[in-house]
């Protein structure tokens, strides 16, 4: 290889030079159309639904869990917190899994609104009990859920008002 280098003249070498820089911004090009993109987010809101424990599809597919609206709606039916399961499918309807996905990362964002009857303690933790579940294609046949990996995590509940409490509970400091 160093014998063609050394025989080329400027000219040639400086052609071959261009040539190997058009070749190397081509396939990056190319690369960046054509490839996926490694990572992407899509943004989910979860369906509220009563656990089921007798069934593990009622409980992991939120097509078919008993879906409620709001919490508030849990209380008026006295349904216990531990019962209650937000239930997240994905991907969206209509797209598919692959593969070849390198990991799954979710991220959960709780607005908790505040409530005068219900007495805030420091120090409190709110637990997390995570269930990953997943179910063959309809032309795998295997339509069942299968539990494939769960976690239990506790967290502390850190309430950070952003009105004043005197406010929110209607009392008048004055006098």
């Amino acid at each position: 290889m160093a014998v063609i280098l050394e025989t080329l003249s400027l000219r040639s070498l400086l052609a071959f030079a261009f040539l190997l820089v058009g070749i190397l911004i081509t396939f990056f090009v190319v690369g960046g159309k054509i490839a996926p993109a490694p990572t992407s987010a899509t943004s989910h809101t979860a369906n509220i639904c009563v656990a089921n424990t007798s069934q593990l599809n009622s409980l992991l597919d939120p097509v078919t869990c008993f879906r409620i609206q709001d919490i508030k709606e849990a209380e008026k039916l006295h349904i216990r917190a531990d019962h209650v399961v937000f239930a997240i499918r994905f991907p969206h309807p209509g797209l598919s899994m692959s593969r070849w996905f390198q990991f799954v990362t979710s991220s959960i964002r709780l607005d908790i609104d505040y409530d005068r009857d219900h007495k805030y303690e420091k120090g409190a933790n709110l637990r997390f009990d995570a269930y990953l579940a997943y179910r063959g294609n309809k032309s795998s046949g295997s339509h069942e859920w299968h539990l494939w990996h769960e976690a239990h995590e506790d967290r502390p509940l850190n309430c950070e008002f952003t009105r004043s409490q005197v406010r929110m509970l209607g009392l008048n400091t004055r006098n």
